[in-house]
């Protein structure tokens, strides 16, 4: 982990990295919004009961703006709404880490192609080290892009997500969610173990 914040920093991307990671956050608690209001809804329909947050912004629109709204149609309006954000996040999130990726990538293949120059092994030239410096360009630099880069920025945006919704059923439900803490930390130990030393 610390050589790819290595190459972040040298190819001066490490400020956009932490946005992205920001990023991440935000559609975390959004997707745990997501969730959030769905549980209510589905609560809501059983029980006849509302969660007291969400009583809490019936009754602040009722009084201060005079809107009159349904306990259900608030509920399937409040789902849409995060929904439809929900989702335009996640786009713009998937394109600016598609920009990341072909800025590191651009970065990473210019930064190699240049010290092929001030170390004498001109690629043009075709030397004997010109194969070593065109496979890294063009085959090393995208595999690290795809295979480190992207599923990196996945992990931390699901490891957020997972964070949320088990704060959610830590508050709903403490035992399940210790039980499921155990068991996520125990497997992922397990992979630890198993690929610490691949």
């Amino acid at each position: 982990m610390n050589k790819i914040f290595l190459i972040f920093k040298k190819i001066h991307a490490l400020k956009l990295f932490y946005f992205l990671t920001f990023f991440s956050l935000i559609l975390s608690i959004f997707e745990y919004s997501f969730i959030f209001t769905i549980y209510s809804l589905v609560d809501y329909q059983i029980t006849n009961n509302l969660n007291s947050i969400l009583e809490n912004i019936i009754l602040f629109l009722n009084i201060n703006y005079e809107i009159a709204l349904n306990k259900f149609n608030f509920l399937l309006l409040l789902v849409v709404i995060i929904f439809c954000i929900k989702t335009a996040l996640y786009l713009l999130y998937n394109y600016i880490i598609s920009a990341f990726s072909q800025n590191i990538s651009y970065k990473l293949a210019k930064k190699i192609f240049v010290s092929s120059f001030n170390n004498n092994k001109d690629i043009l030239n075709h030397n004997k080290n010109s194969s070593y410096y065109k496979n890294t360009i063009i085959v090393d630099v995208p595999l690290f892009i795809n295979s480190v880069v992207q599923p990196l920025f996945f992990l931390i945006n699901d490891a957020l997500i997972l964070s949320a919704i088990l704060i959610f059923l830590f508050i709903t439900n403490t035992l399940i969610s210790m039980y499921l803490i155990i068991f996520i930390s125990f497997t992922c130990l397990i992979f630890y173990i198993y690929l610490k030393n691949k």
